[in-house]
């Protein structure tokens, strides 16, 4: 018996939806991010940015169920990460 498939319905957010068009996202004067407001602000997936939350290379601050993260952290982590490949 063959198998039928059905047709999802394609709905993105405006983050994701951006990031399909290639639209430069700017997160005017905010600080604290979401999780895939931080993995578009490091050009990599949301579990990369969970997995550096689990090895506790990003702090998280949590708001009920949400968890947020510091950009100026993010900026801090870009650095380590920067030296660290420069040495």
């Amino acid at each position: 018996m063959p198998v039928k498939r059905r047709k999802l319905n394609s709905v993105a957010s405006p983050l994701v939806q951006a990031e399909i068009t290639a639209e430069p996202i700017t997160f005017p004067d905010q600080r604290l991010l979401r999780i895939p407001q931080v993995a578009l602000y490091l050009g990599c997936s949301v579990w990369a940015v969970r997995d550096l939350l689990h090895r506790g290379e990003l702090t998280k601050i949590p708001l009920g169920r949400k968890h947020l993260i510091d950009r100026l952290e993010i900026d801090a982590y870009i650095e380590r990460v920067k030296a660290k490949a420069a040495a």
